[in-house]
């Protein structure tokens, strides 16, 4: 009977190993998901309207200092 229950705790060991290992690699891949959809979002949205004018200031100031 002891021989039985030690397979059945293999058995239910490798059944966990596996399940976790799957949960893991769907995780590894949503967050490689979230991460492009965070680089999309940031690129769609861009700076917000007083960096960009803060950005443009800077650079019409360097130009002028050049002159």
């Amino acid at each position: 009977m002891s021989s039985i229950a030690t397979a059945l705790f293999g058995l239910g060991m490798a059944f966990g190993n596996l399940l976790v290992g799957l949960i893991v690699n769907i995780v590894n891949v949503m967050s490689a998901i979230n991460f492009l959809y965070f680089l999309v979002c940031c690129w769609v949205y861009g700076p917000c309207e007083g960096e960009r004018t803060r950005v443009m200031n800077n650079e019409r100031g360097n130009m002028s200092k050049k002159q």
